[in-house]
């Protein structure tokens, strides 16, 4: 990934606010974290194919810019909710989702459609529309598989395509947009577009199946244009137009300017802010102009359910939730509403109320007189001054004016100000959320769980924030080999909890580092005491973690994955406990004196392997080193007495089997010498290696260089997403002037 914005300057700015000692607002503190892992990436991510259209919008496409007199091409960029239609075919009626994508298809001239996600449904769409349609689910998602939005707008940006498209899943377009797109695309060099939606109830009559568009026979004969023109008759005389709360869509030209100045953090999708956020400082940072079309466009929203985003009675307990402090009090909310609301008012300048289609300063309104596309700019000078604006215009909308209750002055809107943010958030009672706040083990550990022969298991791995980018980039090589669905992070400082929960990650705050509380963790060299301190809290969380009844495929972040290695560990049965072997010489044996590694292992939650870790983390609790001796010390005996001669074993006194793992298929960081051949991942994959260790090699810095040089990097600091393939087209970033924040009291 070539990330265009030099270092040296995500320095400057770095430099700039931590030259501040009063830095104390959380909006200033999650700045501080974000230009401190501002530093250069790669795009060194797997080579992956967009499955599903010919010539579709993957890497190798034509370049951007329309030749001349040809219509700018467009990408339609959408991450549904799996499709009702395709899982349940003999009833078509109630699919919001297909009856939008069908709208869509139908737009001229042709965009091509991404759908991003790996559903069933979406492949199946793409089969059945096989030249138009295309899936790709190379973007990052938290830990239910919901999609992090700065990663779609990323992927959408990146596009080959002279145009891009974000909208929701369930908005009806009609061919107006296109006109509307067309008319912006002459008048500005660099644009964004984004409209209020109409909102219909839900006996909307039309399908948009192509039966519905038959020109002669079916269709009573009407043309398609007029079925549009019905379509928007009716949706504008008795819809009403969604002028409060979320946007919807947003369209522009890829050209070499971003879509506003900073950086998204790592929004929800589909769970609210993000859409005001973005619209606000799309407006706010002047880069590009943008234009409201909520008149001229017909964006059709018919009523359906919210309950993706309320968890139990959330509309109520939003109001709670806008404050800035990180640690919410109402233990039920959901987790992800929480997250978007605390990024949104940490990040940038939005607050709330902002970022609507009213906010926007360039209105496209219908022209009444006659011209090219029947549509005239007009600036706003005060955007936003009159909420009512769009009532002069409209049958219904959500800001008609109102008589209030004492006669005396004329109000817009027919609810209170303080109501208007639930129009995004739908009062619809619905079961509690089994995870509440913060996330505990608890709650986490059967969430993301695997079954696998009576087994229940995680990938477990412990970190504090100094190792906050590194537990990223390994993170995002999971998400390339599907396997981060059951990866749980015991964050062993406040810190990491914040920032990795913010990401998306199933992440609990480790209780049994709560009596290190005084020690800056994020200041540990590797090798001193404090790191030693640390590294004894990761066999107490495993230690826990099989208590619960869960067994643990234990490692460290400094370790790349080839493909899952679970299927193997398991391979070795009941009473054993597989461990990576430490010897750097391939020609001795793996059981030396303290050979141990304890960065890679698997451990069930049997008897045996309980007693055993209570062993070990008693025994590394009288000494002054970290925890890996004392696996050695008590599983095989201070001078090995307990090594099996001739076997890469060792046998403890209640017959617990530590099975030294093949260094060929899982090496550490010396043996074969495979982090100095000329093709790392060349080297590994002639010996058959499952996974590869960065040790035997000092320090965070130089671990973190030689995933570099490698091409096994595969974070963006700055942007705070995992670099996919597409991840070195993206625009320029521009970092906003860092203003230094003085501490109030």
């Amino acid at each position: 990934m070539r990330l265009r914005l030099p270092l040296i300057l995500a320095t400057l700015v770095a430099a700039v606010v931590l030259a501040s000692p009063a830095l104390a607002t959380h909006r200033g503190r999650e700045l501080q974290e974000g230009l401190l892992l501002a530093k250069k990436s790669q795009s060194l991510y797997r080579n992956k194919e967009v499955k599903g259209a010919a010539g579709g919008d993957g890497a190798g496409g034509a370049a951007r810019g329309a030749a001349d007199g040809a219509a700018p091409s467009l990408t339609i960029f959408c991450a549904p909710k799996p499709y009702e239609s395709v899982m349940n075919p003999q009833d078509r009626t109630v699919d919001n989702q297909r009856r939008a994508l069908l709208s869509w298809l139908r737009l001229t001239p042709a965009p091509k459609i991404v759908l991003l996600g790996n559903d069933s449904t979406f492949h199946a769409l793409a089969r059945e529309f096989p030249t138009r349609i295309s899936v790709d689910d190379a973007i990052d998602t938290n830990f239910y598989g919901v999609p992090q939005f700065h990663s779609i707008v990323a992927r959408a940006q990146a596009a080959d395509t002279d145009l891009s498209m974000i909208i929701n899943g369930d908005i009806i377009l009609l061919n107006d947009v296109m006109v509307a797109i067309e008319k912006i695309h002459r008048s500005f060099p660099h644009w964004v577009m984004t409209s209020a939606r109409w909102d219909v109830k839900e006996d909307f009559p039309y399908s948009f199946e192509p039966s519905m568009w038959a020109s002669s026979g079916g269709g009573g004969g009407r043309s398609s244009a007029a079925i549009e023109k019905e379509i928007k008759k009716l949706v504008r005389e008795s819809g009403s137009l969604h002028t409060y709360g979320g946007v919807d869509f947003w369209a522009w030209n890829n050209s070499p300017l971003p879509l506003f100045a900073g950086i998204m953090p790592p929004f929800m999708f589909g769970r609210g802010k993000y859409d005001n956020w973005l619209t606000h400082e799309m407006v706010a940072s002047g880069v590009r102009q943008v234009v409201d079309a909520s008149d001229a466009v017909t964006a059709i929203h018919v009523a359906h359910s919210y309950s993706h985003v309320v968890e139990g009675d959330a509309t109520k307990e939003g109001k709670g939730l806008l404050g800035k402090s990180f640690w919410s009090t109402r233990k039920h909310s959901s987790w992800e509403l929480f997250a978007n609301i605390h990024m949104a008012q940490t990040h940038g300048s939005y607050v709330n109320q902002k970022g609507t289609a009213l906010h926007v300063p360039w209105k496209l309104a219908t022209c009444h007189e006659p011209s090219v596309f029947n549509m005239c700019l007009q600036k706003r000078l005060r955007p936003a001054t009159c909420t009512c604006e769009f009532s002069n215009f409209v049958e219904n909308s959500q800001s008609d004016p109102k008589l209030d209750p004492t006669g005396h002055k004329w109000q817009c809107g027919t609810v209170s100000v303080d109501k208007q943010e639930d129009y995004s958030i739908a009062a619809v009672p619905s079961p509690r959320t089994s995870i509440g706040l913060p996330h505990t083990m608890e709650q986490l550990l059967p969430r993301v769980a695997r079954e696998i022969g009576g087994h229940k298991v995680v990938t477990l791995v412990a970190v504090t924030f100094g190792y906050a980018e590194m537990l990223m980039s390994f993170v995002c090589r999971l998400r390339g080999l599907g396997l981060a669905d059951n990866l749980v992070v015991a964050a062993l400082d406040e810190d990491l909890y914040r920032f990795a929960f913010t990401q998306g990650l199933a992440v609990y705050y480790e209780q049994v580092s709560v009596g290190l509380k005084g020690i800056d963790s994020k200041n540990c060299a590797f090798g001193s005491q404090c790191f030693r301190q640390f590294t004894k809290l990761k066999s107490r969380a495993v230690l826990r973690v099989l208590k619960a009844g869960y067994s643990v495929l234990w490692t460290d972040v400094d370790i790349v994955w080839f493909s899952d290695p679970l299927p193997d560990l398991m391979s070795y049965g009941a009473g054993t406990f597989p461990i990576q072997s430490n010897e750097p010489n391939a020609s001795l044996a793996g059981t030396g004196i303290r050979r141990i590694n304890s960065g890679f292992y698997f451990a069930r939650s049997d008897a045996q392997t309980i007693e055993g870790f209570e062993a070990i983390t008693a025994h590394a609790a009288t000494t002054k080193l970290s925890e890996q001796p004392s696996f050695y010390d008590i599983l095989c005996g201070v001078k090995g007495e307990n090594v099996v001669p001739g076997k890469e074993e060792c046998v403890w006194k209640n017959g617990l089997r530590t099975i030294f793992l093949d260094r060929a298929i899982y090496p550490n960081g010396a043996v074969y010498g495979f982090w100095e051949a000329a093709d790392v991942m060349e080297a590994c994959r002639r010996k058959g290696a499952k996974i590869l260790h960065n040790n035997w090699i000092a320090g965070k810095d130089a671990k973190k260089e030689r995933f570099v040089v490698n091409s096994f990097w595969h974070y963006d600091g700055l942007r705070r997403m995992c670099t996919w393939d597409w991840h070195s087209k993206l625009p320029d970033v521009i970092v906003p002037e860092v203003k230094v924040i003085k501490a109030t009291t």
